[in-house]
């Protein structure tokens, strides 16, 4: 579905009101649906149809069992075509655009029997296609409907709150905060939704057939591929400067009881806690034999580094008005990018020689922090959005690089992986040491990220 469409269809939901309901069930039912989940953005129209539930102050006790009902029926028809039509309903488009998908939907709920409804509702390779692919495999109606009931129950606060608590938590035409609460609720569910989906895209591409290109250039081409096109839309075009003064303006009526928080995260980003954490990760690389893989990753470090105060420097794009710390340009963010680097290199590493399940929750985990403090530059205003988006891509392409450098040499395939002990401790060392950082600077960072003057 094009971009103007969509737009559309939300632009007629917010003046009828009336039909919000019906809305939201039926694109739950086709975001749910085998053939139509391929084409309708149905994620964005509900994030969408969600807002304007919460501004409009619609039930969340009307609106959440509609997004639930029609995620439980889209899975129900998708069931049943696929028990009654079975291989004619493959050579459908879109379906025949891609003779693999059946044989990925059939190995998929195969290795995972009854859960690969639930799993598959979340994220999933072949998410769409999981419960007609159920049905054609002739699981039993009563087996799928627990199944499809107990993954829906989940799926629709997952999906719809975010959208309900943004909506709830900002007039929208004047960009004023009705609640800080809520609005926090939707940031870390949103954050977390990120988060599962690049771990998920992560684990994908390190299982995919070893002729194709590998995961860690794949990833590094795509961001800095990314990277080169924003810098070029924004510093260029100015592309996303209205969204980064409407936040700007947004955050400027900011609450004391979220101040302190995100003064936390934004400190778990600060280089002085960064650099000796990441030098005390490299020490026990070396130990584990990977002392090649260290200087790698350090020069991987230095360079991004130097890389990202160049290209400030040559930016040179000013930071919100009211910043007083620290006094360098904007573009790109240095805390987005040192983040991204430095905690999702030593998650990689760590969690490399882990089972799947491990590697899923703790990459979430480091995603999640990731977004986090990223976010909270643009809550303390001062990073527009656009920075620390140029600064989550930079820092994640050489991360990648480093990555994949480090472990095409031989010392890296013959180091020894850390254990589940060592990995533990190295994790305690970060949170006391993360602990006293936050005590440490706590002073001094009340008065470099200050509250904006109270309004009469």
């Amino acid at each position: 579905m094009i971009p103007g469409l969509t737009d559309a269809i939300l632009t007629w939901a917010a003046s009828h009101p009336e039909v919000l309901l019906l809305l939201i069930f039926c694109i739950s039912f086709l975001e749910s649906l085998a053939i139509a989940g391929l084409i309708v953005p149905g994620v964005a129209l509900l994030f969408g149809l969600a807002t304007l539930a919460g501004h409009g102050q619609l039930s969340l006790l009307f609106c959440l069992p509609a997004a639930i009902a029609g995620a439980i029926a889209g899975d129900a028809l998708s069931f049943y075509l696929g028990c009654h039509f079975r291989d004619q309903i493959w050579t459908i488009w879109p379906l025949n655009r891609d003779p693999g998908l059946r044989q990925r939907g059939e190995g998929f709920v195969r290795q995972h029997g009854g859960k690969s409804i639930l799993i598959g509702r979340f994220v999933g390779p072949v998410r769409p296609v999981i419960p007609m692919v159920a049905g054609s495999l002739d699981m039993p109606p009563s087996r799928f409907l627990c199944f499809n009931v107990l993954s829906a129950l989940g799926w629709g606060p997952f999906y719809f709150l975010p959208g309900y608590l943004a909506g709830a938590a900002i007039h929208l035409p004047t960009l004023t905060l009705h609640s800080p609460w809520l609005l926090a609720g939707s940031v870390a569910l949103i954050a977390t939704g990120a988060a599962l989906v690049v771990a998920e895209i992560h684990l994908h591409l390190r299982s995919r057939p070893v002729q194709r290109l590998p995961s860690w250039q794949m990833v590094a081409l795509v961001t800095g591929a990314a990277f080169l096109l924003w810098s070029a839309l924004h510093v260029g075009a100015q592309v996303g400067q209205t969204l980064d003064e409407s936040l700007h303006h947004f955050f400027s009526f900011r609450q004391p009881a979220f101040q302190g928080l995100f003064i936390a995260l934004t400190l778990l980003g600060d280089p002085l806690l960064l650099y000796p954490l990441f030098g005390i990760f490299l020490a026990l690389l070396t130990y584990q034999g990977g002392g090649r893989s260290a200087l790698v990753y350090l020069f991987g470090g230095l360079s991004l580094h130097a890389l990202t105060s160049g290209l400030k420097a040559w930016f040179a794009l000013p930071r919100p008005p009211e910043a007083l710390y620290p006094v360098s340009f904007a573009y790109p963010s240095g805390h987005a990018s040192g983040a991204a680097f430095v905690y999702g290199l030593v998650a990689l590493t760590l969690l490399s020689h882990h089972n799947r399940q491990i590697n899923r929750a703790g990459m979430i985990l480091a995603g999640f922090l990731i977004v986090m403090i990223a976010s909270s530059r643009v809550y303390l205003n001062v990073h527009w959005l656009s920075d620390i988006l140029g600064g989550l891509l930079l820092g994640t392409m050489m991360a990648a690089i480093a990555v994949g450098v480090a472990r095409s040499r031989e010392d890296a395939r013959n180091a020894r992986p850390f254990t589940p002990q060592q990995t533990a401790s190295l994790l305690a060392i970060w949170c006391v040491t993360s602990v006293c950082h936050i005590v440490v600077r706590w002073s001094t960072a009340l008065g470099q990220y200050p509250l904006p003057p109270a309004v009469n």
